[in-house]
């Protein structure tokens, strides 16, 4: 399994959410190493499809499954995500688990 974290510095959740993936990894006996990922520009954002800080890949696949409709990519910070009726700063642990079992 490839895990990306991706974020901008600043981000002011990353490193919580950080925390929170290495805990789902570590409690699910998932080994495996979290590349962590730095976005300092425009075209680092279209590069690696980012659609703002926070962001989470499984698999090359971003962890929320409503950013698959976004096409234009940019150095957005403060990413919102929408998760069972509910808005977070930052992915849900279900959320997580969801897109890891994909």
């Amino acid at each position: 399994m490839k895990v990306e974290f991706l974020y901008t510095k600043d981000c002011h959740v990353w490193k919580q959410s950080m925390h929170l993936l290495e805990r789902i990894l570590k409690q699910h006996n998932i080994k495996t190493k979290i590349d962590l990922i730095e976005v300092k520009t425009q075209r680092d954002a279209i590069k690696h499809k980012f659609s703002g800080s926070l962001q989470i890949n499984i698999d090359e696949k971003d962890a929320d499954p409503f950013v698959v409709k976004i096409r234009k990519y940019s150095l957005a910070c403060c990413r919102n995500y929408f998760f069972q009726g509910n808005v977070y700063e930052f992915p849900p642990s279900a959320m997580i688990l969801d897109a890891i079992r994909r």
